[in-house]
């Protein structure tokens, strides 16, 4: 239980507390104000939901006269601009064009495989694959809900789901049969980048919500 503060007004103890510890700037900000008021450490702490630890970090920080804010870090400015991550976001909320990127990642992934080609190749496309791999589940469970609805969208997606898992299952058994047959793996990969590339130009054709 949160001891009472005597010397703050009643209030500061209940709805205004919660706006107060809100942010980083005021919390550090309340540490300071609570320790200057002549409350020990551990009550602080308490009050303002933080450890003990960091209670004597800020006091000591104010003590030596320095800001609140944190310090600068050292490292590499970000790479992306805010417009190309909001043009990223943007991108990505769009299903058709999202799902004909990945197919197009995938296809791409899959011929650098199959064309064996130098090992910096396989390299490259296993980078590809990596960024790919788990978009096509996001962005199908975001689709499904703009087509079937919310009160729908579950089931929907159960029903993806299950050609997820025929494919998962009946994928590696048919490339281990091509590759008995063919003496490699090169053909069960072209057959990937041909299903892909197959999808990418199905879902061009993809018709969007309706009510869109």
């Amino acid at each position: 239980m949160k001891p009472k503060l005597p010397f703050l007004p009643a209030a500061l103890n209940n709805s205004l507390s919660r706006r107060l510890i809100g942010s980083r700037a005021w919390q550090r900000g309340a540490i300071a104000a609570l320790s200057s008021g002549g409350i020990d450490h551990r009550s602080v702490a308490i009050f303002t939901d933080t450890h003990l630890k960091t209670v004597h970090r800020w006091v000591c920080r104010v003590q030596e006269g320095k800001s609140l804010t944190d310090f600068k870090r050292c490292g590499q400015p970000r790479r992306f601009t805010e417009a190309a991550r909001l043009m990223t976001i943007a991108v990505y909320c769009q299903q058709k064009i999202g799902m004909m990127l990945v197919y197009t990642l995938f296809t791409i992934s899959y011929v650098l495989v199959a064309a064996n080609l130098p090992n910096l190749f396989l390299y490259a496309s296993i980078g590809i694959f990596g960024l790919a791999v788990w978009s096509i589940p996001t962005i199908m469970s975001a689709a499904v809900g703009d087509y079937t609805g919310p009160f729908r969208a579950v089931k929907a997606f159960g029903f993806i789901t299950l050609f997820f898992g025929v494919g998962q299952i009946t994928g590696p058994a048919v490339a281990g049969f091509m590759a008995d047959i063919t003496g490699t793996f090169s053909m069960a990969f072209w057959l990937c980048a041909l299903l892909t590339g197959a999808a990418v130009v199905l879902t061009h054709f993809l018709q969007p919500p309706s009510g869109s």
